[in-house]
């Protein structure tokens, strides 16, 4: 035989023998990345009940946490009182702890009065946002009613007393206005907030723009801000007969210095054209014009001593108020905020809106677990009770097991391009 054949023979035998050495390093590769996978998955799986031990801990170092700081804030030092106060308010935004505040809640309201009555301005602001944070957390229960009767009368006091800090007095305009909303029963102690908020921002009118600080613009805006909530479960017959008033105390703020005094005062006014054209389709109300031209100012105000976020909020906020007013269309994005796998909120109302930022100003980032866990909550937006999150189905893997199955998906891919790599070489040689 010529020897050219006889090695063209040698090497056609040598890529077979390859191609069946590799046919077979790619089935165990492929039986091995399966393995792995189903190793993975049984590791998560088995790792399913640690996953639970370890919400177990979490939850029991967190009402460990709760009650230190219970025992906290009825301690001597001021500075201790008020750090208590501060951790306080932080769990009780992120977690609904219904059982342990319930079983506390006396001795959580003497302190908080206490501190009311006889803390420092910080002491007494941060005691005021406690307050707020007890009663959500009580909200369902008939407990709530007799916490809020305790803390009542010392806000409206703390709140009209002119020697407090003015920092002190925003924070009890804020929770007066809450704690009312989730705890008054009767129409009249409504009626009774509400003109007691408004004769607190009437003061905003007796000052010059000159003369007034952060400070006082911040409580006016809290004064307001609560009154705009409470006003948006008043009687009808409430609102109807003092809406003229209203709409004119309202439209002098909106030449106010501060930004955000003055975007509170447009969403009361929309409030207040969203009840009233609830009795009449075509009412106006006085300055109707002049009030739609300041609206329009305001949505395009290109000032350039104002920051450019302030001028866009200010902008976005006056265009949806003023689309309101002359139209009667809500237009707020069709907000939609999905709570859960079942349960999602419209918010379609500016009564709804309104409620909704107050809650979230309060609760800030744990508003999403007081939805899923809170019986208040959910009653206020009608989610009906909460839902199990066992019955939540869940459409997607799990971080971990993303992550592991990615692994072995790396591994199976950077194998078989090293196998064509080989194979490769091998042919590049022969020829």
């Amino acid at each position: 035989m010529p020897k050219g054949k006889r090695k063209e023979r040698r090497i056609y035998k040598e890529r077979k023998s390859q191609q069946v050495s590799d046919d077979e390093t790619e089935t165990l590769d492929t039986v091995s990345a399966i393995s792995s996978i189903s190793d993975q998955q049984a590791t998560i799986t088995d790792g399913s009940t640690d996953v639970e031990a370890e919400e177990t801990s979490v939850q029991e170092n967190l009402e460990e946490k709760l009650q230190s700081c219970i025992e906290g804030i009825s301690q001597k030092s001021a500075k201790g009182r008020i750090e208590s106060l501060h951790s306080l308010r932080a769990i009780l935004s992120q977690k609904y702890l219904i059982e342990i505040v319930s079983q506390n809640k006396m001795t959580i309201t003497d302190c908080l009065e206490r501190s009311l009555k006889k803390g420092s301005g910080e002491e007494k602001s941060t005691a005021a946002l406690c307050s707020i944070l007890i009663l959500i957390q009580l909200g369902a229960s008939e407990e709530r009613e007799e916490v809020f009767k305790s803390l009542y009368p010392i806000l409206k006091v703390v709140l009209s007393d002119t020697s407090i800090p003015l920092t002190a007095r925003a924070s009890c305009a804020e929770a007066l206005g809450l704690c009312t909303f989730i705890a008054a029963e009767e129409t009249k102690d409504f009626e009774d907030v509400i003109t007691f908020l408004e004769n607190i921002f009437k003061l905003a009118f007796a000052k010059s723009p000159q003369n007034c600080s952060a400070d006082f613009y911040m409580l006016m805006n809290c004064a307001v801000g609560a009154w705009t909530l409470l006003m948006s479960v008043a009687s009808d017959s409430f609102c109807w007969s003092s809406r003229e008033t209203h709409l004119c105390k309202l439209y002098d703020l909106l030449s106010t210095a501060d930004m955000e005094l003055r975007i509170t005062a447009g969403e009361a006014i929309a409030l207040i054209y969203e009840i009233a054209r609830a009795n009449d389709d075509n009412f106006k109300g006085q300055k109707f014009d002049d009030l739609c031209m300041s609206l329009k100012a305001l949505s395009t105000e290109s000032n350039k001593f104002r920051a450019k976020k302030d001028r866009r909020l200010q902008k976005s906020s006056f265009r949806e108020i003023l689309s309101f007013v002359e139209t009667g269309n809500f237009v707020v994005d069709s907000r939609q905020i999905k709570v859960n796998a079942f349960d999602t909120i419209v918010v379609e109302t500016w009564s709804l809106q309104i409620q909704y930022n107050a809650l979230c100003h309060v609760l800030g980032t744990g508003m999403s677990i007081h939805l899923q866990e809170n019986h208040l909550l959910r009653d206020i937006f009608d989610l009906g009770p909460p839902v199990a999150l066992d019955s939540i189905p869940s459409s997607k893997c799990s971080k971990q097991e993303r992550h592991m199955i990615h692994d072995a998906a790396f591994k199976a891919r950077t194998k078989s391009r090293k196998r064509l790599r080989d194979i490769k070489a091998v042919v590049t040689a022969g020829e």
